[in-house]
């Protein structure tokens, strides 16, 4: 047996079966390697365990009953991988089979112990995940196209209710392919999309990636972002920073008063774009540009009378219009 595979086994062993909790001993990484027909006696463990700290292993000791050792979550943390499974949990457009199988993946790069840990608290809410199962190939091939230069065409898809009541796909427009000069890939409310230039609207459009099918990587380069959004300034992290639910509407700065009481969720959806400013103890001024769309308005119908829209006097009119369709579903005559 080669030093060099002995000390891989170790390495595997301290991997998969420590962490700061559960250090091993020498004896009980003896024992794991005896289950492999391998041995070692103290003066070749040492040996091993320098020359894997030599490589850049950051192998722990811990010195309480028993001398032991641990590899401390390589790669994640505990909390990271927590981080990391809550994510895909809460994920809609990665589908339940997929978000376990990632879950899993996730998983083995923690330590036996804390792979526990993270599965024992496992949920996945299938009601809201995708009914699409290739979304891993559709970010792919977006993701080259973006790289090649490349046009894409794949088909979109509505979900329907079949004639059991069960939820099923639908394609649009009769299953007729789309023709898009993607751009980017942009995680926006709980979803995934691909930002970019609609062949057949001449428009920049947004696509949901779990609404998209049979994605093929086309032979012509891509329209450039300045022809596609028809503006040479065009910044397109501004641009995904700005809109709502990714829904394509006119972009105008918009002026807002509101209680103090709703200033997180204004500081939490808009950060360090907004301007604020405090008007009193009680009412804040917010001056933020927005992509104007039934997406915003719902955002601040939310906030009932909390907030007032100030200006321009078109995106006060339109809210009017819309709070005024609204109330119509209510009244009875």
């Amino acid at each position: 047996m080669s030093n060099t595979h002995r000390a891989f086994e170790i390495l595997k062993i301290l991997r998969i079966h420590s962490d700061e909790e559960h250090p091993l001993t020498f004896e009980d990484i003896r024992q794991f390697l005896l289950e492999k027909d391998l041995d070692m006696n103290r003066k070749t463990f040492y040996a091993d365990i320098a020359r894997l700290r030599e490589v850049g292993h950051t192998i722990n000791t811990a010195r309480s009953n028993n001398f032991g050792y641990y590899i401390q979550s390589e790669p994640f943390t505990f909390a990271q991988a927590k981080l990391l499974v809550d994510a895909v949990q809460s994920s809609r457009f990665i589908s339940k089979d997929m978000s376990n199988e990632l879950i899993d993946h996730i998983a083995s790069l923690t330590s036996t112990y804390q792979a526990g840990q993270l599965k024992s608290r496992l949920y996945v809410d299938e009601r809201s995940k995708t009914l699409n199962k290739s979304v891993y190939t559709t970010v792919d091939r977006i993701q080259n196209a973006i790289t090649k230069n490349k046009k894409i065409r794949f088909r979109y898809s509505d979900t329907v209710l079949n004639i059991k009541n069960e939820r099923d796909r639908r394609y649009r427009h009769d299953g007729a392919f789309y023709l898009v000069s993607p751009y980017m890939l942009v995680w926006g409310e709980d979803n995934y999309y691909c930002v970019g230039h609609h062949e057949q609207r001449d428009t920049l459009s947004n696509f949901r990636i779990d609404r998209m099918d049979n994605v093929v990587i086309m032979p012509e380069p891509r329209i450039s972002m300045s022809v596609a959004s028809k503006d040479p300034q065009f910044n397109i992290s501004k641009y995904a920073q700005n809109i709502f639910a990714m829904y394509r509407g006119y972009t105008a700065n918009v002026t807002l008063h509101a209680d103090m009481d709703v200033l997180s969720a204004f500081s939490d959806r808009f950060g360090s774009s907004a301007k604020y400013k405090r008007l009193s103890d009680t009412r804040f001024e917010i001056i933020v540009s927005v992509e104007v769309s039934p997406p915003f308005y719902a955002f601040i119908f939310q906030f009932a009378d909390k907030i007032k829209v100030i200006a321009p006097l078109k995106v006060v009119d339109e809210f009017k219009e819309h709070v005024q369709s609204t109330l119509k579903q209510y009244i009875t005559l």
